[in-house]
């Protein structure tokens, strides 16, 4: 997938002036045999082993792909009979996650049943529990660690969620509500630049004085919502992270 990603026309290089030979001794010293390898048309094949400059370049890939495996990889060698389970494609890299080889896959339809055909849908912790394969409390705050996997987990689904705790919200209730909405790698945001925290603390502030009576009216909600679009220096990801935090 990487090396697609990388090399979409595949990976040019100049054939190598040394050629592709087999040679072979015997154990015995009895005897040894050469073979040129060649082809009809293009005559004796190049030994592309005899060429660094490109294998550098595929090493470091290689390197990168072991590397964003290796939690994958501890916990199998710790614990073999997670293979196949919702931890160990928590660990997968997003390509692999949503392949359908991979219990990810199946997470996924999950997921997407609770939109229900839209882009936003509020859901109880605990349907969003169930469509990740996950048990949780009855009730209580969530653990961070938890709620942090959670959050890093959507973010390979393409879907972003709030509270999300990893930019500045509360963790979760586990009777509690979740909003979840569609947005590339999770909707991720800087929670501690400026104008995104202060936009998130007018938030808390409109969300609050609008709750004093006991309940939201739509026009306070939409208030909120044009409060949001009006606050410079905030890009598209940030104003939906706020409207689904509002």
């Amino acid at each position: 997938m990487r090396f697609a990603s990388r090399y979409p026309q595949g990976l040019k290089v100049n054939p190598p002036k040394t050629k592709l030979k087999i040679e072979y001794h015997a154990a015995s010293g009895g005897f040894e045999c050469r073979l040129d390898l060649s082809d009809s048309e293009t005559g004796p094949l190049p030994d592309i082993a005899a060429i660094s400059a490109p294998l550098e370049g595929l090493r470091n890939l290689l390197n990168a792909c072991t590397d964003e495996l290796a939690s994958y990889s501890r916990l199998l060698g710790k614990s073999p009979e997670a293979k196949g389970t919702i931890e160990a494609a928590f660990l997968l890299p997003k390509e692999l996650l949503t392949s359908p080889s991979v219990m990810g896959s199946a997470v996924l339809e999950r997921v997407e049943h609770l939109f229900g055909g839209r882009n936003i849908a509020g859901v109880r912790v605990g349907q969003l529990a169930k469509a990740l394969g996950v048990e949780t409390p009855p009730k209580g705050k969530l653990p961070s660690g938890f709620c942090n996997q959670v959050g890093a987990f959507m973010d390979k689904l393409d879907v972003g969620l709030e509270p999300d705790r990893r930019y500045g919200a509360r963790n979760l209730d586990a009777d509690g509500y979740v909003l979840l909405f569609k947005a590339k790698d999770g909707a991720p945001v800087d929670s501690e630049g400026p104008s995104y925290a202060s936009a998130r603390a007018m938030v808390e502030v409109a969300a609050l004085a609008a709750a004093s009576d006991g309940k939201i009216e739509t026009s306070e909600f939409e208030s909120i919502k044009s409060d949001i679009r009006s606050v410079p220096g905030l890009g598209g990801i940030e104003r939906a992270r706020l409207m689904a935090y509002a």
